[in-house]
């Protein structure tokens, strides 16, 4: 789920009906600040004391050790540490205390064919490592040839040390046009920290032809109900140097976090969901101030793609992560390993990301799937030694012709050439 504001990408989503838990806790729906008072602050206070974050009793006044507890935890979630609880960080702490309290009931909606059952009574909450949000980075392209709003964004995991990028296919497909035509269609980069900023170049080592074919051939359709949601919907880029060639050497090696293609987590597992979620921001803010989330969760269930019948989808009920932007981004399990990407919506319904069922594909499935598709497993493909020059290649004879196939659809449908193609 990349967000693309003003010129959507490939991506469909599914929707059905879903109702969350019913929990006993009462909602923070005020912002909150330093010299708040009231009930809501109570509440706020009580949920830091719980996480371990403030010295009790809740006193029902917002002041310095509140700010500070509230700025701890925000921290511990990749927001910013503005001390202020506003929107985002209202939502986290609704997700948080709906994922760690256990539910009075299950509301069962019969329109959904993943229907939530009653988790255990204990669960235990993944310990975070600061060190996996390194290896989570941003992919951001803008349209030449568009206005300020005219972007896409998503994420990405380095899996490889020498900068190798696992992503979905619907985020890197904007990555074909980034050094083509000239001057290109985007202009695109790989951004990193919090907030992002462009820091690296990057082109397309591997995008499944089955993904790009079914994307091509539908580009131009109202409707396409045969889709399978998840399928192919990976891909793989290499870093090829700086956006500022000036400032500075490559790093001898890139943080990464290197993925299982053997096993993936159970139902109710505990995992980290980490990426650029951006679907409250504007595209002006997510050029400037798109920061990193990081969001405790637990696997809701795990199911299969078309008629697998193995384990090659995670579901996550109710997350901030479950947001556009998130794609692509980190299913982190214990041993900062990465499981899964996050892909699609079963339930986009609503503003609140309370109100969402997100997917992801696992580690496992893409390897399974590139395998199926090359020959080669995800460890077996990322054995190649010249990852740049195998880049360069795979643009010369599948980038090129991906764009001929673009070109002439859009000759055809829109009666006119891109611009800067002849």
């Amino acid at each position: 789920m990349h967000i693309a504001i003003a010129r959507s990408g490939a991506l469909a989503l599914v929707f059905a009906l879903c109702v969350l838990p019913h929990t006993s806790f009462a909602a923070i729906s005020s912002n909150l600040k330093h010299g708040s008072r009231g009930a809501e602050v109570t509440e706020l206070q009580e949920f830091l004391i719980a996480k371990g974050l403030l010295v009790p009793p809740a006193t029902g006044g917002f002041f310095g050790l509140t700010k500070k507890a509230v700025i701890a935890y925000q921290i511990s979630i990749g927001l910013p540490a503005t001390g202020f609880v506003g929107p985002l960080t209202r939502a986290a702490i609704i997700i948080d205390r709906a994922f760690f309290s256990v539910p009075k009931t299950y509301a069962t909606s019969t329109s959904l064919s993943m229907p939530y059952v009653t988790p255990p009574t204990a669960r235990t909450e993944l310990a975070f490592d600061a060190k996996w949000k390194d290896a989570v980075v941003n992919l951001f392209c803008a349209h030449r040839y568009g206005g300020t709003d005219d972007i896409t964004s998503g994420s990405g995991v380095i899996i490889d040390p020498r900068g190798v990028i696992l992503t979905n296919a619907h985020v890197a497909s904007s990555f074909l046009f980034a050094d083509w035509p000239t001057p290109s269609l985007y202009q695109c980069s790989v951004r990193i920290g919090s907030p992002a900023a462009a820091t690296y170049k990057a082109t397309l080592l591997y995008i499944p032809d089955a993904w790009m074919q079914e994307t091509i051939s539908s580009l131009y359709s109202p409707t396409n109900d045969n889709v399978i949601y998840g399928q192919h919907d990976y891909a793989l880029l290499v870093i090829t140097g700086r956006t500022n060639d000036g400032s500075g050497p490559m790093p001898a090696a890139f943080p990464y976090m290197p993925p299982t293609i053997s096993t993936e987590p159970a139902a109710q597992a505990p995992v980290y969901l980490i990426g650029y979620a951006a679907s409250f921001l504007g595209g002006v803010i997510a050029q400037k101030s798109l920061y990193q989330l990081a969001s405790p969760a637990f696997v809701h269930q795990v199911k299969s793609i078309g008629t697998s019948t193995l384990h090659d989808t995670l579901s996550f009920v109710g997350n901030i992560a479950g947001q556009h932007g998130s794609s692509g981004g980190a299913v982190v399990t214990d041993g900062g390993n990465l499981s899964g990407l996050i892909t699609f919506f079963d339930s986009d319904f609503g503003y609140a990301t309370s109100e969402r069922v997100v997917n992801a594909i696992t580690t496992s499935y893409i390897s399974r799937d590139l395998k199926q598709l090359t020959g080669s497993d995800l460890s077996q493909f990322l054995s190649k030694v010249d990852l740049i020059g195998a880049a360069k290649d795979f643009m010369e004879t599948k980038g090129a012709e991906y764009h001929r196939e673009y070109t002439n659809l859009w000759r055809a449908k829109q009666g006119f050439t891109p611009p800067g193609v002849y």
